[in-house]
């Protein structure tokens, strides 16, 4: 083999996954949206429901957290009226969920007088950060926060996204008791 053909050798070999890569990434927010479309995959007999899926590792890790009968009966009262309109329409009670749990989150910054100066946009994600970093929620609270932010993001955004038979109850119970958790939070201090 002389050098030419090695040469055309290597640029055949590195060729694709370079192209491949470079569409990636000049793509990167395209394919994203595109995978926030996807609700099912089915490959043969295996099929995976992101939603729910997602919804499972959320409640793993809120196990150990408070549960919806030490909330107050205020937060009941939210949590009944949210049962009755999942059975209505799960997405919008997804949605109100995480009204309820942004309101928490707004009430706890402006009780506590927590500094937004340096936050030129006040979206519910910096809320968050905000609340992470003057230690007022945990680490986990933090991740259980941005899953549930992604999850209402799902559901409100994706017309053809689908919700029958969904643990819809599971999404408020967390919603509810991070939002309690987040206004006790705020009464301690």
């Amino acid at each position: 083999m002389d050098w030419k053909t090695f040469f055309v050798n290597i640029i055949d070999a590195v060729a694709w996954p370079i192209l491949i890569w470079m569409l990636i990434y000049k793509f990167k927010s395209e394919l994203m949206s595109f995978f926030y479309r996807i609700k099912k995959i089915k490959y043969k007999d295996n099929e995976i429901e992101l939603f729910e899926k997602e919804l499972e590792e959320l409640e793993e890790t809120s196990s150990h957290n408070v549960k919806l009968s030490n909330i107050d009966e205020n937060m009941n009262e939210k949590y009944n009226f949210l049962i009755k309109l999942a059975n209505i329409s799960p997405r919008s009670a997804i949605i109100e969920s995480f009204i309820v749990l942004e309101s928490a989150i707004n009430k706890t910054i402006a009780k506590l007088d927590l500094p937004l100066d340096k936050y030129k946009r006040k979206s519910p994600m910096h809320n968050i950060e905000i609340l992470k970093e003057n230690n007022i929620i945990t680490k986990e609270q933090y991740y259980q926060l941005q899953k549930l932010r992604a999850l209402r993001n799902q559901a409100s955004h994706l017309e053809d996204f689908e919700l029958k038979d969904m643990p819809i109850e599971a999404y408020i119970d967390i919603a509810l008791t991070l939002a309690n958790s987040i206004e006790k939070m705020s009464n301690k201090t």
